[in-house]
């Protein structure tokens, strides 16, 4: 990976992926994450810990809470539902982590040093369904454009998150 690509990604994206890695050391983990102490690193990591410890005194573990619903949502619906958009992905995996059925699309759509970042640190790592990178900024419309032509099927059935 180069250092270019590594330094320009927002520290936040990380910071994340932290969040979801020290969950997953948890011993009653609302879910695991495999791939988010790869992501995160351990700088990432050693910043998240301290306000994470201060968010579980206070009885606010938002983040966790947060992917453990968005997971739960998603295994229940994708069901039936083939296409999935991920706005503002970031640094998540649930393209790699959750069992999709036979024939999902992930759409992930974010800032292209983030996702160049995150295929750098995933490079052979096989997903669970069929994955799109769709470089673009949320502030623009091109994204949409993006979008069809990855595949996406405007009049199919789709899950949307905002991430």
């Amino acid at each position: 990976m180069s250092e270019v690509t590594e330094m320009s990604v927002s520290f936040t994206a990380k910071v994340m992926a932290a969040v979801r890695a020290v969950e997953t050391q948890r011993v009653d983990a609302l879910f695991t994450d495999p791939l988010a102490a790869q992501l995160a690193g351990k700088e990432a990591i050693e910043t998240a810990i301290p306000r994470l410890e201060e968010y579980e005194k206070q009885g606010r573990p938002f983040t966790s809470v947060r992917t453990r619903y968005f997971d739960d949502f998603l295994n229940k619906y994708s069901q039936n539902i083939r296409q999935i958009v991920l706005l503002g992905s970031g640094m998540d995996t649930r393209a790699f982590r959750l069992n999709w059925q036979p024939g999902t699309h992930v759409y992930e759509i974010d800032q292209g040093d983030v996702l160049l970042y995150r295929e750098s640190v995933l490079s052979g790592i096989i997903p669970k369904c069929t994955r799109h990178s769709i470089c673009a900024d949320l502030k623009e419309s091109i994204w949409v454009k993006l979008l069809l032509e990855k595949g996406y099927q405007p009049l199919e059935a789709s899950i949307w998150l905002m991430l």
